[in-house]
């Protein structure tokens, strides 16, 4: 039906990128997948809801509302998946998302979004101990008496350079791990096991 459109992409639970991306997908291709499900026939109760869905003005408003304003997180997002990305920086791009969504103008969905991002963000006790090493590694001294970093060493905390704030490589890892201990491997030697490590991380 629609040749030139690819499939729409499937959002992961715990990626918030992976929805505000599927939303994009629909607030560009509305009115076509719209059309689509129109022309279907209402013999299944899903198809009457989707009917119902599209259907409704607020759904293409805040679909336009959403693509407007959050594009930036899904960019930042992909930023900080980036390999090699010292924690300065890393931090610095979380800020900037902040401070967008802090910028939004006063409305009840931004209103929603911004406790959302606050109450994650504020939970997140690591993050502040991060920001903490952060300004230690900025040689921010004018703060160093207000920090309550834990008493780490010098060399541990000059370790902290790039450190992760993400666990999309965690994620990449635990793949690793189901495509080599997989169930279906009962004779899987030493020399074998060695073999496969080496062409799994060549091809990837």
């Amino acid at each position: 039906m629609l040749p030139n459109t690819h499939l729409p992409p499937q959002p992961i639970i715990t990626r918030w990128g992976t929805w505000l991306e599927s939303g994009f997908f629909y607030t560009d291709h509305f009115e076509e997948f719209k059309n689509v499900i129109e022309n279907l026939e209402d013999n299944a109760k899903c198809i009457q809801n989707c009917k119902s869905i599209f259907n409704k003005l607020n759904v293409k408003y805040d679909l336009a509302y959403i693509k407007a304003k959050f594009v930036c997180i899904v960019e930042s997002i992909k930023k900080l998946e980036t390999s090699n990305l010292s924690l300065v920086d890393s931090l610095k791009i979380l800020e900037q998302v902040e401070n967008s969504v802090n910028e939004l103008p006063t409305s009840s969905n931004s209103t929603i979004i911004k406790t959302k991002c606050k109450n994650v963000l504020n939970k997140n006790k690591g993050l502040m101990v991060l920001k903490e090493i952060s300004k230690i590694l900025q040689g921010d001294s004018a703060n160093f008496n207000d920090l309550s970093v834990p008493n780490y060493s010098p060399d541990i905390l000059a370790n902290f350079k790039y450190a992760l704030i993400t666990s999309v490589d965690v994620e990449h890892s635990f793949s690793s791990y189901k495509y080599i201990l997989i169930d279906r491997r009962h004779n899987f030697t030493e020399i074998n096991m060695e073999h496969t490590l080496i062409t799994y991380c060549f091809s990837n």
